[in-house]
């Protein structure tokens, strides 16, 4: 039977990005946190996302830093951390590996739903036709996710781009320039 993950996989692309942080650009309109298998590969691929998101460098010391701050970087996640450091990852193969990555977690995601689709129509008091819609639903959203990785949610673009104006406004920066209008 096929193992829906794979360790050295995840530890490849996280020490990609931390070799070479300009790749995280790329890599994150292809993967999300939840892609990867293992919880400290997701919490470190999360705090990756939200450093950037802050315009704050994707490295070592910034993700401790955030780690510690959430009070979420025990001795086991120091380890995990070190362990992937220590892999030296690379750019060479990075695009097969988030090819495979994707594809492990489009199968978790499958797998998860099979045990829904169980208790939906085992456990929950549902028609057969109320249990074919919830099911029908859940498969959409997986294939949905799988298809739109490259768009972001809208609201969120929005919000991050007035953050970023009303930064440099306030940092007096002549990027951004213009009357206030109200």
């Amino acid at each position: 039977m096929q193992q829906l993950h794979n360790e050295n996989i995840e530890r490849h692309i996280l020490a990609s990005i931390f070799f070479n942080p300009k790749v995280f650009n790329e890599i994150s309109v292809s993967i999300e946190p939840d892609s990867f298998y293992f919880p400290i590969h997701q919490e470190i691929f999360a705090t990756m996302i939200d450093l950037s998101l802050h315009e704050l460098p994707v490295d070592e010391e910034f993700i401790r830093k955030k780690l510690r701050q959430k009070d979420k970087l025990t001795a086991e996640k120091e380890e995990s951390l070190l362990n992937i450091l220590a892999y030296a990852g690379s750019d060479a193969n990075l695009k097969n590996y988030i090819q495979e990555l994707q594809e492990l977690h489009l199968k978790r995601s499958l797998l998860g739903l099979s045990t829904t689709i169980k208790k939906t129509v085992l456990e929950q008091d549902y028609s057969s036709e109320e249990a074919m819609n919830a099911i029908q639903s859940d498969l959409y959203k997986i294939g949905s996710n799988q298809n739109n990785k490259q768009f972001k949610n809208a609201k969120e673009v929005a919000k991050l781009t007035m953050e970023r104006m009303l930064k440099n406004k306030e940092n007096k920066n002549n990027i951004v320039v213009g009357l206030d209008t109200g």
